[in-house]
């Protein structure tokens, strides 16, 4: 029931009043009993349907989420790599500056470092992908551990290693013939490029003492450098072994690499 006072569209100047009644009621559609069951039964199906959808777009997201994942790791191997060979190319060129070589450019040296420090943001940036790619994923496996699809390697290590980067000892045996042949500040240059940390001289008798002292004052301390003596004869001749340890004496070596092989001896099957 509702009143109502005021003023009418019929044309009255004063204001009436009045009441109004009315009623609603509803009732279930269908009218029956199995028809009722048969909407709950399709509204039951369309709640499983729907929900099965939803899994299977969760499963299908975390799946992509994961190939997602694999193919970034491919290229943060690739850019690691790129890493590796730019570090190698800029090496190389310091070494040229240091050498004063002709060859080095400042143009090319700047042009490696922009693309190196380019190449460290873009590793920076798929390794924020990947962490991002890991917190989609669990995000839908809360009852999971990360560690039950996930192993921590490093990466960075395994691609120097590829890389084939020199960070392991490496040493050069140089003959008498050779040293004497080739130009100390190319030996020089040539040892530092390929990193070579360990170089042994042949100690014998026809190197060029006067070179071999004019590299030992160019090297420094760049290198170790060994005296190489290689004469199977010093082992009977004592007397020359020690005039010749007298004269390593004045020299700059950090040691003494020993490259006799008695088994060449006529007497060494009987003496052993």
């Amino acid at each position: 029931m509702r009143y109502y006072f005021g003023k009418t569209d019929t044309g009255k100047k004063n204001a009436s009043d009045y009441l109004s009644f009315g009623f609603n009621f509803s009732v279930p559609l269908p009218l029956t009993e199995e028809k009722t069951e048969s909407v709950q039964e399709a509204e039951i199906k369309y709640f499983e349907a729907a929900y099965d959808k939803q899994v299977k777009d969760t499963i299908h997201d975390v799946i992509n989420a994961y190939y997602e994942y694999v193919f970034k790791i491919d290229d943060l191997i690739k850019f690691l790599y790129q890493k590796q060979i730019l570090l190698e190319q800029v090496r190389k060129q310091l070494v040229k500056l240091d050498m004063k070589d002709e060859k080095f450019s400042v143009p090319e040296l700047v042009s490696l470092s922009i693309q190196y420090i380019n190449t460290e943001f873009e590793i920076l940036h798929i390794k924020q992908l990947l962490y991002l790619n890991l917190a989609f994923i669990v995000k839908y496996i809360p009852e999971a551990s990360i560690s039950q699809f996930v192993s921590p390697v490093n990466i960075e290590k395994d691609v120097e290693i590829y890389a084939k980067q020199r960070t392991g000892e490496r040493a050069v045996y140089v003959w008498s013939h050779t040293f004497n042949k080739i130009d100390n500040g190319f030996m020089h240059w040539f040892l530092k490029t390929k990193i070579i940390r360990t170089l042994l001289i042949s100690f014998g008798k026809d190197t060029d003492r006067e070179k071999l002292k004019n590299f030992l004052d160019l090297a420094g301390n760049s290198f170790q450098i060994e005296a190489l003596i290689g004469n199977n004869e010093l082992l009977n001749q004592q007397d020359k072994l020690i005039s010749l340890m007298s004269e390593f004496n004045n020299y700059k070596f950090s040691g003494i690499h020993l490259d006799i092989e008695p088994y060449t001896f006529p007497d060494w099957q009987t003496r052993t």
